[in-house]
Formats: structure tokens, C-alpha cells, sequence
């Protein structure tokens, strides 16, 4: 079934009762219950004892019971005359299995140091790479995921990169 959320894994925001975004989020809670049904982002084959706790009276069911639709997965289809994109030629011109891909996902944050400190690191690896590369957090994590930011670029590096890190990884990484 679901796994529970520990006390301590969830977003800071979300247990301060003065922030934003806790008080966006409690009128949610408070008419999750009158839902005609919960739409999620999966699909059978893939989580099936996760869908069925959804729907457990014991569980998430005893709170809405009402039904749950997976209609996932949900993404852009892709139009093969639209995959020419740079990254895709570069990867193209590598060897097999040479490249590290370097992602934390949409709610991954670093912070500038370690970002800073990731960098140099790829540098002198000498490894190839693709980075998916985001501002770095000051603050809590979780403010990175609810907000955009974006750097200064000078000599074709962000300002929270290593002055000339585009500029000397080039040729090994993207």
C-alpha cells in the first residue's frame, strides 16, 4: 500500500500554520471529503497497491470514499519530426555509455556551494555530462519547487556557476 509520510520528511512550509502556503493548502483538506472522485497521475499496471489503499476504508477510503481514477500517464506525446534538439545531436556525436546524466528532478534544490561544488567536480572528472542545472536555494528547499529563478548569464554561464564553466566544459558536457 502507501507508504506513510515520516513527521520529519515533510516540507517546512507545510507544518508553520503562518506561511503562505499552508494556508493555500488547508481549504483542500477541508473539502477533499466532498470530492466526487480523486484523479491520479499513474495507472494500474504500475501501482496497484497504492491505488487499492486509496480506496481502503482503513485508509485514505474512510476519509473520501469516492472513486479514484488513474489517468496517467500523463505527458506530451512526441512528435518525431520535433526531436532534433541540441542536446540530442551532442549525445549523438559520444561514445556508448560515456555520458552522465546529472538530474535531481523538478523538486530538487541545491544550495549555491553545493552547486558551486558539483560543478567543479564535473570539471575536473573530466567525464562527459548533461546537466539539468537550477538556480541554487538560500532558503528552505521547498521554496525552490514553488518558484523560478533565473541567473545572469556572462560569458555563457549562469552567475551561480563557476565563472567559465560553460566555457571550459564545452566540448565534454551540456
Amino acid at each position: 500500500g502507501c507508504e506513510p509520510v515520516r513527521f520529519e520528511d515533510t516540507l517546512e512550509t507545510f507544518l508553520d500554520p503562518n506561511s503562505q502556503l499552508y494556508q493555500e493548502f488547508v481549504p483542500f483538506g477541508s473539502v477533499f471529503p466532498t470530492a466526487d472522485g480523486i484523479i491520479v497521475n499513474t495507472w494500474d499496471d504500475m501501482e496497484p497497491k497504492t491505488l487499492k489503499s486509496l480506496q481502503d476504508p482503513k485508509l485514505l477510503g474512510r476519509i473520501a470514499s469516492v472513486p479514484v481514477y488513474p489517468i496517467g500517464p500523463l505527458s506530451r506525446p512526441v512528435d518525431p519530426s520535433k526531436t532534433n534538439h541540441p542536446v540530442l545531436d551532442w549525445l549523438n556525436k559520444q561514445p556508448d555509455e560515456s555520458v552522465l546524466y546529472i538530474s535531481f528532478g523538478s523538486g530538487g534544490s541545491l544550495s549555491a556551494k553545493q552547486l558551486t561544488e558539483l560543478a567543479w567536480g564535473l570539471e575536473m572528472s573530466q567525464q562527459r555530462f548533461v546537466w539539468v542545472v537550477r538556480p541554487p536555494v538560500d532558503g528552505s528547499a521547498c521554496s525552490a519547487y514553488f518558484s523560478a529563478n533565473s541567473g545572469e548569464i556572462r560569458d555563457g554561464t549562469p552567475d551561480y556557476l563557476p565563472e567559465g564553466f560553460v566555457s571550459r566544459t564545452h566540448e565534454r558536457g551540456f
